[in-house]
Formats: structure tokens, sequence, C-alpha cells
């Protein structure tokens, strides 16, 4: 591939990627040769498209590419562990979370990427609640407000799933849901206006 064609192509991923077409911009960086490429931001909408389309091995080996050129900083580092935990390396994602903190030990989002290798770790639920609560008490985040509830109810600690409404949240399946507490366990059912409710626990024949 000659200098001309490889701008068009670069150029072309670009576009694609800003337009949200993922499945068409992973089809060009599949055309790109990455042993060879220098550029982050090329790299990076190149993960982009392949973490978007679930090509997670293909993302991991361009992050990969990207690591060995000491390019991306943290977020390529959050990024190359989350692409690991996807694949099942979780010795390797272990390594590159021990290399993320000590580059940026302040960090919350650190709080997240550990979250996410000590649930595919299978770790005990009490010890993914005070992840999210240590994360929680320095970042409000809606997502994680909504994972902590249902680990609270995971865990029996309905006592402390409080009432937290959002005016929006993207969850995976791209729909509303509502939460309450009812005998116990985390009932959800889906709802047409964009809010998510965590009500307390209460008496089931109670008022209200």
């Amino acid at each position: 591939m000659d200098k001309y064609e490889l701008t068009i192509k670069i150029e072309k991923l670009d576009k694609l990627v800003k337009s949200g077409d993922y499945v068409n911009a992973a089809k060009v960086a599949e055309q790109l040769e990455w042993k060879k490429m220098k550029q982050w931001t090329v790299m990076s909408n190149a993960i982009e498209a392949y973490v978007a389309t679930g090509k997670y091995d293909k993302a991991r080996n361009v992050c990969i590419y990207a690591y060995n050129r000491k390019l991306g900083g943290r977020r390529l580092l959050a990024t190359l562990m989350e692409m690991y935990v996807k694949l099942g390396e979780l010795d390797d994602a272990e390594e590159i979370y021990q290399e993320y903190v000590e580059l940026a030990p302040r960090d919350v989002t650190g709080y997240i990427i550990l979250y996410k290798l000590k649930r595919a770790k299978k770790a005990p639920v009490e010890e993914l609640i005070t992840i999210l609560q240590n994360y929680k008490d320095k970042e409000l985040d809606e997502e994680y407000e909504y994972e902590l509830a249902l680990l609270y109810s995971e865990a029996g600690l309905t006592d402390k799933c409080v009432t937290v409404s959002y005016t929006h949240l993207t969850l995976p399946t791209k729909r509303i849901v509502e939460i309450s507490v009812v005998d116990g366990s985390l009932k959800k059912k889906n709802k047409e206006q964009p809010r998510i409710h965590i009500s307390e626990p209460r008496e089931k024949y109670g008022p209200g």
C-alpha cells in the first residue's frame, strides 16, 4: 500500500468512526498494516471500531501494537485491560491493571477497571460492592449506581437500595427499566418514560 492509498484509508476510517458506522470502519481497519502504524489517533479509531463490532481480539492486537510504541497513555491501558478481560486473558489483565495503578494511582477509572477484573474473576459480591462504594464516594456515575443497587440486592442488603432517579441511563439493551425492591429482591420492568427508579424497601402491605 503506497502512501497516498494509506492516507485515503486513514481518512475514510476517521469519517466512518465519527459517523458511527463501525461495521464499515472495522472493514477499513482490517486493510491497514498495524505493525508499521505509529499514529495513535488512527489506532484509536480502529480500536473503537473493533470494540463496537465485538472484534475484541483485533482490538486487543491493535492495543498491543500501540502499547509497544508507548502510545495512548492510561486510556490505552484501560482499554487493553478490558480487552484482556473480555477475552478471558485474566493474568494479562491483572498485569496491565497494576501498571495502570502505578501510572495513575489517583484516577477514579481505576475502580471501574478493577471492578471489571474482579467480576471476571468471580470475586465475592461483598468485594465487588466495596469497590463500587469506593468509586461512588469519588464519582457520580449513573450506570454504576444501578450496578451497585443490583449488587446490594444480590447480597441481600436491600436496606441500602435507596431512591435514585435518573434523567437518562445507557444500558446494553438500550431499554429503560424501573427497579423496585419487593420481598428482598430487585424487580425490573420496562417503562416508557426515560427514568430509572430504585425505591427504598417497605412493608409488603404498607402505605403507598
